[in-house]
């Protein structure tokens, strides 16, 4: 996907109903390839209002108008002009690659639909949790993720975590979601991950038995180990999904890794190098996208 890419009826997480642990490793019975339930039901920004129906329903040769944010971010920001070309996307990996009519105002874009497709979910899919960086590094731990292949993230309470989000949850989750959406655009997704409520310890534990009950692999980054991650080569192309577990600056409490492996988590090591909390997990994802595969046919 070379043509920049705006967004087209992303669900969102209305009133902050992020997707608990629990339900983005949970197993996906409807065959979408769904992460968390999630559904397209436009965007949140009044796209409604407009009566856009779903970009699923566009076929080639039907006009489609972008308006909101989006539109505005075309017309006036990328200043797109009739004959460009460009992407629409609903984060769940349906898109529509269109040519522009007119743009009637700064708000609103037309377009001819030239073709349609869906990406698949890449198998194995991968789950990042992550421990609350600091403030001024949390974004950038999100948006690294992001491009580097995660297809969940999630936000964990770890007991080390400088950061806290208690009372703030909603607020500081829909900044990871804003971040999330910006670097996927950026990054030419056309599948968005999933931003899970803020985790506890005990949730990331009873996430690892679920995962590894399921013939998935959970790995917890450790620099202290001496397992390393190119070891695991073949248990990561047999997994059914993976899990990265990121520590905070100081560290994993050493009670939480054991917690961790007790639970059928695999303790391991990226190198020889500490990486930062908000590095580790993208370093950590093109190793394993690398190992286990997924990026064999990119």
């Amino acid at each position: 996907m070379s043509d920049p890419v705006f967004v087209y009826g992303f669900a969102g997480y209305p009133d902050g109903a992020f997707p608990s642990l629990a339900d983005v490793v949970g197993p996906r019975d409807d065959g979408t390839g769904h992460l968390g339930g999630q559904r397209d039901e436009g965007l949140g920004d009044g796209a409604n209002a407009h009566q856009q129906k779903p970009l699923t329903q566009y076929d080639v040769g039907d006009v489609v108008l972008l308006t909101g944010s989006e539109g505005r971010h075309a017309v006036t920001v990328k200043r797109l002009v009739a004959g460009d070309s460009l992407l629409l996307v609903n984060g769940e990996g349906d898109w529509l690659r269109c040519t522009v009519e007119s743009t009637p105002s700064k708000t609103q874009l037309r377009a001819t639909v030239r073709g349609a497709g869906r990406t698949p979910m890449p198998t194995p899919p991968m789950t990042v949790v992550q421990a609350l960086p600091k403030s001024d590094r949390s974004e950038l731990a999100v948006d690294l993720a992001c491009q580097a292949g995660a297809d969940a993230i999630v936000p964990w309470s770890a007991s080390r975590s400088i950061a806290r989000w208690k009372g703030k949850e909603k607020k500081a989750g829909t900044k990871w979601v804003d971040t999330a959406v910006a670097s996927s655009k950026q990054s030419r997704r056309a599948r968005f991950p999933r931003v899970a409520a803020l985790s506890t310890t005990d949730d990331v534990v009873n996430a690892i038995e679920q995962v590894t009950q399921s013939g998935g692999l959970a790995l917890v980054l450790e620099e202290s180990e001496s397992v390393p991650v190119t070891a695991l080569s073949d248990k990561l192309r047999q997994a059914s999904q993976i899990m990265l577990i990121v520590g905070p600056e100081g560290g994993i409490a050493p009670d939480e890794h054991d917690a961790f492996v007790r639970a059928g988590a695999t303790s391991v090591v990226l190198g020889p190098e500490v990486l930062r909390t908000a590095t580790a997990a993208s370093v950590a994802l093109g190793a394993v996208n690398v190992l286990a595969g997924r990026w064999s046919e990119a």
